[in-house]
């Protein structure tokens, strides 16, 4: 007898904040660079398919069989929010 697979479930659709790393090259004036001084602020939406501490995962696509159209991986350090799409 086969064994019956676990039902796999639509994973939650979220919208991340969080923080990146940033840099550009090229000759600017340094005042500038001192204003720049921050990290960049970045707005993700997706499929969640894995949170623990050491960060989530999310998909922005999913096939028919529910596997994901690749992966980004944000590390929980540069999470500054996480909200649950209704």
């Amino acid at each position: 007898m086969a064994k019956k697979k676990d039902k796999v479930e639509t994973p939650d659709v979220v919208v991340v904040t969080w923080t990146d790393a940033w840099g550009e090259s090229g000759w600017k004036p340094a005042r500038i660079c001192f204003e720049d001084h921050k990290p960049l602020t970045v707005t993700s939406v997706g499929y969640l398919l894995h949170k623990d501490k050491q960060g989530i995962s999310l998909t922005s696509g999913l096939d028919e069989h529910l596997s994901p159209l690749g992966q980004n991986f944000i590390p929980a350090k540069m999470i500054k929010s996480i909200k649950k799409v209704k």
